[in-house]
Parts: structure tokens; sequence; C-alpha cells
């Protein structure tokens, strides 16, 4: 049985190498399904050969095609009655329920996607927030969430208690291919920065190893590291600016463009000591000014490139344990991740290069080298922990 099971891990980590992660992922979906249906042809035919009972072979295969849905029904009734038990058992009582008219709530999704795609995110969840409180479950697909604007249920998660709120196997797989192993895609005592109030129903263990992002990261979000206001407050002037010029021409300013140069801006020069310079370039104008075609610099390249993987990953979130099915042979992350890479990679290749040569010129001491100097950026201070890609996960 060892033996057996070493040989199945050896084959699932060399199809992990050789095919796409979506395919993969969906493989391991059809076996979840499929495995029912194979039991029970198998458990049909041992007790066939028991008690010879004569058993046509087609009446074998309604049984097994009926065994999957149910077994499905059985798995998805099982789990919610131990929720529901264990609520009562501490005596909690659940959130309500939003449910659509729909099978697996498909028409939820086609409505949240819709919101997602053509309008604005919070569509249809701040409404339903308003009228039946500050937090509501929903089963997409059998697969439940919760949606919370409550500040005590947002605290608990983020901070009291985010020990058993971890992101868990399946944010990992919608995510890693753009966030690879970095302090956004790790449990435990990584740092987690919240981008919304939705929240898993999974809580899973946690891995010590994930300490390590903590211990190195958690000095660059100090507020005693006073020279990051001036840093701030330069890129807030420059985009104020930038506003102000727009409008003063009479048109109007796409804000969230705005912002995100203003960020993109900011945490570049802040996390890599090389800023992007976004903000230096025109700001699209509305979609009726006709405008002359003008070539995108590299930073705006970049800035759109990592735009379009934020927003494949979001759209896998939304879409939940279905999502590689829409990536089966092309993963949707992986042309602006190229831009993006090869943006990245001469600013990691200077600092690795930079931190060489100063351990080389013995201007670095290996017993301090956890002090942090005032002009230090992170990008600076985890090429002395580790090296190559995972580097670049932790920055992006």
């Amino acid at each position: 049985m060892g033996r057996l099971q070493s040989q199945t891990n050896v084959l699932f980590r060399t199809t992990m190498v050789v095919f796409p992660q979506a395919l993969t992922l969906v493989v391991q979906q059809l076996i979840f399904l499929l495995y029912p249906a194979v039991l029970t042809l198998a458990l049909c035919s041992i007790l066939d050969s028991l008690f010879n009972a004569d058993v046509p072979t087609w009446a074998y295969a309604p049984i097994a095609i009926a065994s999957t849905p149910v077994s499905l029904a059985g798995r998805i009734w099982f789990h919610d009655w131990l929720v529901a038990h264990k609520a009562a058992r501490v005596g909690a009582i659940l959130a309500p329920r939003w449910d659509g008219k729909a099978i697996g709530n498909t028409d939820l999704l086609k409505l949240l996607m819709g919101a997602f795609e053509t309008g604005y995110i919070s569509d249809y969840l701040s409404q339903k927030l308003q009228e039946v409180g500050g937090t509501f479950r929903m089963y997409i697909l059998w697969d439940t969430t919760y949606v919370t604007s409550d500040a005590n249920i947002i605290k608990a998660v983020l901070a009291t208690d985010f020990h058993n709120y971890v992101k868990g196997k399946q944010f990992d797989s919608m995510t890693k291919s753009v966030l690879g192993t970095g302090v956004f895609n790790s449990d435990g005592s990584s740092i987690f920065i919240p981008c919304c109030l939705v929240v898993s129903e999974r809580i899973h263990l946690i891995l010590p190893r994930n300490r390590f992002h903590r211990s190195m990261t958690r000095p660059f979000f100090s507020r005693d590291r006073i020279s990051h206001f001036e840093l701030f407050d330069r890129h807030a002037g420059q985009a104020i600016r930038k506003l102000r010029d727009r409008l003063g021409e009479g048109h109007a300013v796409d804000f969230q463009d705005l912002i995100s140069r203003f960020t993109l801006d900011s945490a570049t020069e802040f996390l890599f000591g090389s800023c992007v310079h976004s903000l230096r370039n025109s700001l699209p104008y509305p979609h009726n000014v006709p405008m002359p075609g003008a070539h995108q610099s590299p930073a705006e390249d970049f800035a759109k490139a990592f735009a379009e993987a934020q927003t494949a990953i979001a759209h896998r979130a939304r879409v939940g344990w279905i999502w590689p099915w829409s990536e089966l042979f092309h993963d949707k992350t992986e042309l602006p991740m190229r831009v993006v890479d090869a943006y990245l990679d001469p600013i990691l290749k200077a600092a690795l290069k930079k931190a060489e040569d100063e351990k080389g010129s013995g201007r670095v001491n290996e017993e301090v080298q956890d002090d942090l100097e005032e002009n230090e950026t992170l990008l600076d201070h985890l090429v002395r922990y580790t090296t190559g890609k995972s580097i670049e996960d932790f920055i992006v």
C-alpha cells in the first residue's frame, strides 16, 4: 500500500510539472466526480459474482450514472447538517442565506459576474446586505461563501482571530500563477492586506513555515519609518495635479485609473526603491474623445499587464471551483505575467548584484543583517535572505 501511494505521488508530481495548472485541476475534479460511479460498478460486480445474480450489463449503467449526483447530494446534505449541528452546539445563529431560483444558484452567479464585468463590484451584494443585515451567505454551485460588512467580523477575520481564517488550497490554486508563494498568498504569520469582504467558510490548518514572511516584512510596515510619509505625499501631490489638469481641460477622469497609478508609483518606490513613474504618462481620455494613438511606455505596459493579471484571478475567485474549466488550454495570467516579469527582472538582478557586491566588499555584517537602514527598501532587505523567483513572489 505504501509503495502504491509513493508511486501515485510520483505520478501526481510528474503530472503537475507536465500539464498546465488548470488541466491538472480539471483531472482531479473528474476523478472526484467519477470515483462514485467506478466504486458502484465494482461493488455491483462483486455482488454479482458472490450471489450469482444474472444482472444484465446494461442495467449497471443507470446505477453508475445515478451514483455521482446521489453521492454529491449526500455530501452537501451532510456538510449542511454538520455546520448546523456545530452552530447549535455553541449557541450560534447561522447567517441568512441568499438563494436563487436556478439549480446551484447559477442565476446568482450570472448576476454577480455581470456586475463584475460591466458594473460595480458591490452591485447586488450591497443591496442584499442592506436587506438582510450586515452578513449573509450564499451557495454558488454548492460552495458556501459568506459576505459581510460587519466591522467586528472583519476585525476578527483580519486581526483578532486571523489564524482561523486562512486562504487555503482553493485560493492558492486561483492566485498562484500571479502571487506565487508571496505574502499575499500565504497563511499563518504572513502579512495579509484585505481586498474584499468575501470570506470562505473553510478553515484549514496553519503552516508554521510561513512565519518567515512576517519576520522579514514587518519592519517595513511600521509607523516609525517617517521617511515614507514624504514619499506618499510626493506621489499624492502629483496625482492631484494630474486630476486638476485634466478637469481643467473639461474632460472626465477615470478615478480608479488615477488611484491605481498613485498606488503603483508609491508601492514600487516604497518596496523596490525604483519607481515606475506611471503618473508621468498621460491619463486616459473618455471613449468619446478622439485621440491619436500613442505608444505606451514600459511602465504603462507593466501597469496594464498587472491589472489584467489581477482581473484574471478576481474572475477565478468569483466563479469558484469551476474556474479551471474556462482555462483548460490557456492560462489567462500567462501573457500579462510575462510583461510583469520582464519589467521586474532588471530590478531584481540589480538588487541581487548590489547585495553580492556588499557581501564581497565586507560592508554587510552577517550577524547584524536584521538591522534596517533608514533608506533601505524591502527588496534590499529580502535579498539578504533569499534569491530567485521567491523574491519576485514577495514583491508582487
